[in-house]
């Protein structure tokens, strides 16, 4: 044995006859094949990290299948799952119309229909001891049918899914759209159903070029496909595709990632069971199972292998042979190794027509699972098998073929001729005699020859007569004999004749002439009229030529082409216009810059507009400055101009730019400002600055002392603004007055000297029935420890202290007693007192009530009870114990709110926009207040007051409470309009508008170009103004603009289509063109014409018109005096319009 194949033995042996489980080091970790169908009556495991499932039966079951699956590159397992298989059922009912295969000694049952027919149900059933899985099926179809391969498609799987396109099924086939404006590219467009159950070919990609390019994979390459819209992958030798074999492109993105080339395994799976179809189950083994060679190449098949466990657990390998697109598998596609050899029968792989028709180069049979190609009439197939080769019909017969007399070969045919005097046959191969022509032996003059029954005549046409030798025909002179048929003059022509028609007429196709109104012209060929070019007209109807044609003023004929071209008057000296010169079609205006009016008498000069005096101050809140060509808002001392509204002015806050305008506090205002100083100083006489602010020392009062910082002869001296005197008494005075006194500003001290007085409580008198002890009680004030007694006559009663003592702030202990003969109770004084800021309400403790009785109650508690502002009665109750006795008393607790209501949130400055020039209501945010006791009412008012327009609006809100206290708080509220755009005002025509901006809007002055002039005179309001509204004033469309004549006579009347007129400004009597919408064609009064408005149902679009044009059929003018067609509406629609509402 040579070297070289020693060693390539030797390599292949050492790559084959690794051990199993290093599947699991071998990059081989991840499978995308998803869990196997799981088995009935058995287990599955799955091996090497999901590359491998293997299959056990239960006990009493068999294995019908591949004991072991293997995960393909293409995510699919290898097989389909196994059975577990038992015997047990009862016989099936005979299969009549097919063959039966009865495997697995009767478990298992195969079925196959005659050539020509399909099943219909399953090809396979099997028992699991009690029960088959399904019934007998049927075979169905015609034997006949010319498609013997083929079944619907309820006998094959979903139609699969389909990059990029749509799929439709129908009973024979499913056919595939591309969509999203991709194009077909692989596969088929047209899956057919085969009759072992499987699609005939793989479905079509849609895809189309954009995406980027792809990298190749390691151990593999790409092969780009369809301008870079398809990218397949192939893996070198010994390699395994890991992933996606074709990647497709939308577009934009691949429809998933480059797949990976990973090593291939010496293989897996253990083969189907392959013993006897009956007889007792036998168990697979092999021997030596890995000592097997490298198996044999089979044509376009590539061997795929695979390591396998038998029944006892040898491994052995398998080798699976995968067939090359286009061709499948004939006989058993898988071996086994075994004892060192191969086992099985070797596969072979056959081309089908699914796949690029076979490799047929015309037509593909599938017979007996092959692909057999033919031949369409007229080639032979060639030894290759595949392609056809024209066959030459005209080699027999000696060069004549099938033909009778000369045979030319054709590609896929031939063609027969016959020689000159002789016709090809019907039957196309034989020929026949065929006679001389008797036209070919005489000669027509003017004329043509005709063949009856072989005799020769001649025919003249139309307009000759055949003369009297029978071969010359002679013109007809159709102007004697027809002499009625034209209408003025007939030319005679050679076989015809002409209608002629009078200079400025034209011809129609009744041989009738009508003169060409005015304004058109005779074409060249006499038979219409012309409408003359823009811009031009004719003096008179009948007019023979393009000639004829006038320009209008203002335009010029052009030598070239003959159409009238505007003038520019611009061109020559501005026009005289002072600014700005504007050509027209036909006629020019001048115009003036910004702030400028054109002078209404002659048209070209200029004037400045003093828009300040033209309205309401130039709209300026403030002041109005006029300047050439334009104007100014200015404002006041201490205002400047709005930022973002030019006309308003808004206050100048001196504060904020100037610091050195106040020494210390600056405050600004609406339009100016004031110098304030802080706490201590005061403003100096410039109002601007400030000076500290010194207190004298103060004098100590009688019976007591003050500071020694603050007295006078102590050492005192001049105290600044902010210190704090405080004074004390000696023992037994109280002071009266302040205890403290503060230096303000401007050096004044807060309050006044307060007095030291001794403390006495004040003198006591006697109750009324009574008396009081010691005397000195009743003869002046007590001082401060004195105690005083109480007692009442025989037979009244104390009610009260009998004893009180004068404490050391000069108060009694209690309130003096009384007597009284009949009262059993006396309640305390009434109770008045403030309510602490910020407090709905507070504790008071109460005294206690005199009473004679055994016990007492109250309404409130006498301690710790609150009381809210207001005035709140409490009731005291005394009893005695048997309850015989009850008497009552009230008293009075008055809870005093000075604390006014807190501002929360004030709106801020809103702006309102609106369409309307009086709003009714300003909607603006609510302030919100608070109060210790709660807010009862909250009132608004609006300065100004009156109709609210635009404008700014001060809104002031009052908050209130129960008590009376309030707060308040302002804001503003700005109106403004929308600014509607104003658009351009509408006219006048043969006239400029000259409008100027103006505050949100715009002012125009309509006039008219030289030689226009408006038709009912100089405009009663000159200027035509649109606000803010948007609204123009006094309408958005000026009048129009018409031309007039001078005329030296008043006694000879105008020319229809105008009307005699005499204005002041024009400086005479002219003839004026009826402006859009009017006509004159009568004579009216001194027998000059007059304008009337065009009537209802008719519009005139033009102006110095005779006549009104009608509205086309169906349609009408809702008024008199229409200047276009567009106001010609519908019948339907006006009287939808006309209909009253409900």
């Amino acid at each position: 044995m040579p070297l070289s194949i020693l060693f390539a033995v030797v390599c292949l042996i050492s790559v084959l006859s690794f051990p199993a489980n290093s599947a699991a080091n071998s990059g081989w970790q991840s499978y995308r094949c998803g869990a196997p169908n799981p088995v009935k009556h058995g287990s599955m495991s799955i091996i090497g990290e999901g590359a491998y499932a293997s299959y056990l039966c239960n006990p009493g079951f068999a294995l019908y299948g591949a004991r072991k699956l293997r995960c393909l590159g293409n995510g699919q397992w290898s097989e389909e799952s196994p059975l577990c298989v038992a015997r047990g059922c009862n016989p099936l009912p005979k299969f009549s119309k097919g063959r039966t295969s009865i495997r697995m000694n009767g478990a298992v049952v195969v079925y196959k229909c005659p050539q020509g027919k399909w099943i219909r149900g399953s090809k396979t059933i099997f028992c699991n001891g009690e029960r088959w899985n399904d019934t007998v099926p049927t075979c169905k179809g015609n034997p006949s049918s010319p498609d013997l391969d083929f079944l619907p498609i309820s006998n094959c799987p979903l139609p699969p899914k389909a990059h990029g396109a749509v799929a439709v099924k129908g009973f024979e086939y499913v056919t595939y759209t591309c969509v999203n404006r991709t194009v077909p590219t692989l596969g088929s467009g047209i899956l057919r159903c085969l009759s072992n159950g499987e699609w005939d070919r793989q479905p079509v990609v849609c895809a189309r070029p954009g995406c980027s390019r792809l990298t190749e994979p390691t151990n593999g390459l790409i092969i780009e496909k369809f301008g870079l819209s398809v990218a397949e992958f192939q893996c070198f030798l010994n390699f395994h595709l890991l992933g996606s074999p074709v990647l497709f492109c939308d577009g934009r993105r691949w429809n998933g990632t480059i797949p990976s080339c990973v090593q291939e395994l010496p293989p897996d799976p253990s083969p189907p069971y392959s013993g006897p179809e009956d007889g007792p189950l036998q168990e697979f083994t092999v021997q030596d199972g890995t000592s097997c060679g490298q198996s044999r190449t089979i044509r376009h098949g590539q061997p795929s292998y695979s390591t396998e466990l038998d029944d006892r657990g040898n491994t052995y390998w398998a080798v699976e042979y995968l067939c090359d697109p286009g061709y499948r598998v004939l006989r058993n596609d898988r071996l086994f190794c075994s004892a060192g050899v191969w086992i099985g029968e070797e596969p072979q792989c056959v081309a089908f027509c699914g796949i690029n028709n076979g490799g047929c180069s015309h037509n593909c049979l599938s017979i007996n699972g092959r692909a057999t190609c033919t031949c369409r009439p007229g080639y032979r197939l060639h030894i290759n098998g595949r392609s056809c080769n024209d066959v030459n019909e005209c080699a027999p017969n000696s060069g004549r073929g099938p033909c009778s007399e000369s045979c030319s070969n054709l590609e896929g045919g031939y063609e027969c001729r016959c020689q000159r005097g002789y016709r090809l046959n019907v039957d196309g191969h034989s020929c026949s005699y065929q006679p001389t022509d008797p036209c070919s032996r005489i000669r027509c003059a003017y004329g043509s020859c005709v063949s009856v029954n072989g005799s020769a005549s001649c025919q003249c046409a139309r307009g000759f007569v055949l003369s009297r030798d029978l071969r010359t025909c002679t013109d007809i002179d159709e102007c004697k004999t027809m002499r009625g048929r034209c209408e003025f003059e007939c030319r005679n022509t050679y076989g015809s004749f002409q209608c002629l028609c009078p200079a400025g007429w034209a011809l129609n196709d009744g041989g009738r002439c009508r003169e060409c109104v005015i304004n058109t012209y005779v074409s060249s060929n006499g038979k219409r009229c012309v409408a003359c070019p823009e811009n031009s007209r004719t003096r008179s109807s009948g007019q023979t030529s393009s000639v004829a044609c006038i320009c209008d003023e203002g335009f010029e004929k052009n030598p070239g082409t003959s159409s009238c071209d505007d003038i520019n008057e611009c061109t020559t000296r501005n026009g005289g216009c002072q600014h700005l010169c504007q050509n027209t079609d036909g006629s020019y205006f001048c115009k003036c810059r910004p702030g400028y009016a054109l002078d209404t008498t002659d048209q070209h000069s200029c004037i400045e507009i003093d828009e300040c005096a033209l309205m309401s101050n130039g709209g300026c809140q403030h002041e109005c400055r006029n300047s050439p060509g334009s104007y100014s808002c200015t404002c006041m001392e201490g205002y400047a101009v709005d930022p973002y509204d030019r006309y308003r002015c808004t206050d100048v806050d001196e504060c904020s730019f100037d610091s050195s305008r106040c020494e210390q506090v600056c405050i600004n205002t609406d339009g100016g400002f004031y110098c304030e100083c802080n706490s201590g100083f005061t403003l100096n006489a410039d109002v601007r600055t400030c000076i500290a602010d010194v207190c004298p020392p103060l004098p100590s009062p009688d019976n007591g002392l003050i500071n020694r910082s603050c007295s006078i002869g102590l050492g005192g001296e001049r105290l600044r603004v902010g210190s704090t005197c405080v004074y004390e008494c000696d023992v037994g005075f109280g002071l009266k007055g302040d205890t403290e006194r503060s230096c303000l500003s401007g050096g004044q001290w807060s309050g006044v000297t307060p007095m030291c007085v001794r403390i006495q409580c004040p003198t006591l008198s006697a109750p009324e029935h009574g008396r009081t002890t010691p005397e000195v009680c009743r003869q002046g004030p007590m001082a401060s420890g004195s105690t005083c007694r109480f007692k009442c006559t025989s037979g009244y009663n104390l009610l009260g202290r009998a004893t009180l003592r004068c404490n050391k702030k000069g108060v009694w202990s209690n309130r003096a007693p009384i007597c009284s003969r009949d009262a059993l109770i006396r309640c305390p004084d009434d109770v008045t007192t403030r309510l602490p800021r910020g407090a709905s309400e507070m504790v008071i403790d109460l005294p206690d009530p005199d009473h004679l009785l055994d016990m007492v109650n109250t309404t409130h508690s006498l301690t710790d009870q609150l009381f809210g502002a207001g005035q709140t009665m409490v009731t005291f109750t005394a009893y005695t114990i048997d309850l015989n006795t009850q008497v009552s008393c009230t008293m009075t607790v008055t809870v005093i709110d000075k604390e006014s209501p807190r501002v929360v949130q004030c709106p801020q400055t809103h702006t309102i926009k609106t369409e309307q020039q009086y709003v009714t209501s300003l909607d603006v945010p609510q302030p919100i207040f608070s109060d210790n006791v709660g807010v009862t009412n909250v009132t608004r008012t609006i300065e100004p007051a009156g109709l609210i327009t635009l404008g700014t609006y001060t809104i002031k809100y009052v908050a209130s409470d129960s008590n009376g206290n309030t707060a308040s708080c302002s804001t503003s509220v700005t109106i403004q309009s929308l600014s509607e755009d104003c658009g351009i005002l509408d006219g006048p025509l043969n006239g400029n508008h000259f409008c100027t901006p103006w505050l949100n809007g715009q002012i125009c002055q309509p006039t008219c170009l030289p030689g226009f002039f408006f038709f009912d005179g100089p405009l009663a309001t000159p200027t035509y103004i649109c606000g803010r509204d948007g609204r123009w004033d006094p309408a958005k469309k000026a009048p129009d603009c018409t031309a007039f004549s001078f005329v030296g006579n008043t006694s000879v009347p105008c020319a229809p289509g105008k009307e005699m007129k005499s204005y002041p400004a024009m400086d005479g009597v002219a003839c004026m063109d009826c402006p859009r919408g009017m006509y004159s064609s009568d004579l009216g009064p001194a027998t000059q014409p007059i304008c009337k408005p065009c009537p209802q149902g008719l519009y005139q679009d033009r102006q110095g018109q005779i006549s009104c044009h009608v509205c086309p059929s169906g349609t009408t003018t809702t008024s008199t005096g229409a200047t276009n067609v567009r106001q010609c509406k519908s019948l339907s629609a006006q009287a939808i319009e006309a209909e009253p509402q409900p």
